[in-house]
């Protein structure tokens, strides 16, 4: 399987064999989100989270899969029924930065 990266950064996964780069396509998917408070407590807000249709998603492609950020992957699982979306899973960090990811999650 083929996968574009629709984030705006290279996704690194590090895999049996490695580490793979993918590069970020042009464009990304992107989807706006928007906050309500929809209660305060004397210590902290509670908020309601409202996220767009996503933007910038192309068509499917047969045996491509699209990697996403999770937060336009639950914008396009809201609005779409899509089979090819992909987000990073496990992350890989050092010195306490996220580097990459150990594998991909089908979502």
């Amino acid at each position: 399987m083929k996968f574009k990266n629709l984030t705006r950064n290279p996704v690194t996964i590090f895999g049996k064999n490695g580490p793979v780069v993918i590069q970020p396509e042009i464009p990304s998917v992107s989807c706006k989100v928007t906050e309500e408070i929809i209660d305060f407590d004397s210590e902290f807000e509670i908020v309601k989270v409202f996220i767009s249709e996503p933007e910038g998603l192309p068509p499917e492609e047969l045996g491509v899969g699209l990697i996403v950020s999770k937060i336009a992957a639950d914008s396009i699982n809201a609005y779409l029924n899509r089979d090819d979306i992909y987000i990073p899973r496990d992350q890989v960090r050092q010195n306490g930065q996220v580097v990459g990811c150990r594998r991909l999650e089908k979502v």
